[in-house]
């Protein structure tokens, strides 16, 4: 369990609030007709799968009897780092008229002496995070005068890990948030890390760790696979493939899946339906994983064994703390149990 510190109301008295504007720099990437946008038909799932894939890798060119006339382009540099924009990342509170009012209203709570919110900090900064429910808020703070509240985001752990291969770390502009493009056991993954600020000089390229991994819905809708897919098909793949989301981004992914387990938990007060889904099984790793769903980007309550498609943001910790339980986890970890199918006719396989 990571070092966290108990908040008291004494660290906090002598300073005012600074806030960051909750820009709204993205529309959410599907609209409430979801059919009308740019959704991956149900013929056509996206690439990370649960599948071997069989097409032959073509030949290369034979360039020593044919030089290059001209020299080869110079690399492509590092695109320059951008803020992260969470305000789509709280996908959870549904149709909430005021979310920024409301995220701020949770912050300002957490500050008081009865709160139990908990925090880590380092140096100029602290990592807040309020531990009274299963999906928490978080917030990155620098501890200035006045206060200044630089990120609000969600925070969860997970039961469920994957291991990660980190082959990029995209930072924000401050170095305080980051995005880690990972590999797992050949698929490509990319998630949100949400203890970068303690970890961020402890990671290395080429290195693979066990992350906790989560979700949070963007849309989640009844899938129809064609007739060539498997009915126990899983697979995934980033947003920006299927969508003309000018802001998709890397930890943003289109989802087809179905229903291992389901529960309900709540985020101050709003009430959630956690989806235990699994995204791809590459070699012998199940990436599964929970999926914080809110009724409003839900098509309805789905049952365990129907198929879903989805949009969902990746989100991610390590080291891992010890993870809260999921109700149904002897029954997701336990041997395999028939599921089933959208039709009722028959049970998919685990």
């Amino acid at each position: 369990m990571w070092p966290w510190l108990l908040l008291s109301v004494i660290c906090f008295a002598l300073f005012a609030l600074v806030i960051r504007p909750f820009r709204s720099r993205a529309k959410a990437p599907l609209s409430s007709s979801p059919r009308e946008q740019d959704q991956p038909a149900a013929a056509s799932p996206p690439l990370q799968t649960s599948a071997t894939a069989t097409t032959a890798d073509p030949e290369p060119d034979d360039l020593s009897a044919q030089p290059p006339t001209e020299p080869a382009p110079e690399p492509e540099s590092d695109p320059e780092p951008v803020p992260f924009i969470h305000e789509r990342h709280w996908a959870v509170l549904g149709d909430e008229p005021d979310p920024h009012q409301m995220l701020i209203r949770i912050f300002e709570r957490l500050l008081q002496s009865d709160s139990e919110a908990a925090a880590l900090m380092l140096g100029e900064h602290f990592h807040l995070v309020d531990k009274r429910s299963r999906l928490m808020f978080s917030a990155l703070v620098r501890r200035t005068r006045p206060l200044q509240l630089l990120s609000m985001f969600p925070y969860t752990e997970s039961p469920h890990t994957w291991p990660l291969t980190l082959q990029r770390i995209e930072e924000s502009p401050d170095g305080l948030e980051a995005r880690l493009i990972c590999s797992c056991q050949g698929a490509a993954v990319a998630i949100y890390d949400t203890l970068y600020l303690k970890n961020r000089d402890a990671y290395s390229l080429g290195q693979t760790l066990s992350f906790q991994v989560s979700a949070v819905a963007y849309q989640l809708e009844a899938d129809e696979l064609d007739s060539k897919f498997a009915e126990d098909f899983t697979g995934f793949g980033p947003l920006a493939g299927f969508s003309k989301d000018p802001n998709a981004a890397p930890d943003e992914v289109v989802v087809h899946s179905y229903i291992e387990a389901s529960f309900d938990t709540e985020f101050w007060g709003i009430p959630l339906t956690v989806y235990v889904m699994t995204l791809a099984a590459p070699g012998e790793v199940r990436m599964r994983t929970e999926v914080y769903t809110h009724a409003a980007v839900a098509e309805r309550r789905f049952e365990v064994g129907e198929r879903v498609r989805g949009v969902l943001w990746l989100f991610g910790m390590y080291p891992a703390p010890t993870p809260t339980p999921t109700p149904d986890d002897d029954a997701v970890a336990g041997p395999p149990r028939a599921l089933r199918s959208p039709s009722g006719k028959k049970p998919l396989p685990n």
